[in-house]
């Protein structure tokens, strides 16, 4: 499905980077069917604009499987991983990346 690209997507460099970051699905679960890399341009889109999760716009991801992804990676680790690694190239600012994780906590 094409959508209009935000400036907050992340390129095909930096998606290929970090996806081994991104925890496999679970075994013997249904297969993911959710575009991991659209859960992340949603995250940063609303890190980025510093908006409420329901004011995401209508042709990303739904809103509720953007936050919870994010929920869950934080919780997991898997959010501090990824924030380093987009620090790493440079689409967090590394203050910015420790500000988010620490809300983590």
């Amino acid at each position: 499905m094409y959508r209009k690209p935000y400036p907050t997507d992340i390129p095909d460099y930096v998606w290929n980077g970090i996806q081994i970051h991104i925890p496999d699905q679970k075994p013997g679960g249904r297969p993911r069917d959710t575009n991991t890399r659209e859960v992340i341009n949603g995250i940063l889109y609303v890190l980025n604009n510093n908006c409420s999760w329901r004011k995401m716009p209508s042709d990303l991801l739904p809103w509720q499987t953007v936050y919870d992804y994010y929920n869950k990676w934080r919780k997991n680790g898997t959010w501090d991983s990824l924030c380093m690694a987009l620090v790493d190239y440079q689409v967090l600012d590394e203050s910015y990346a420790g500000e988010t994780m620490m809300q983590a906590s």
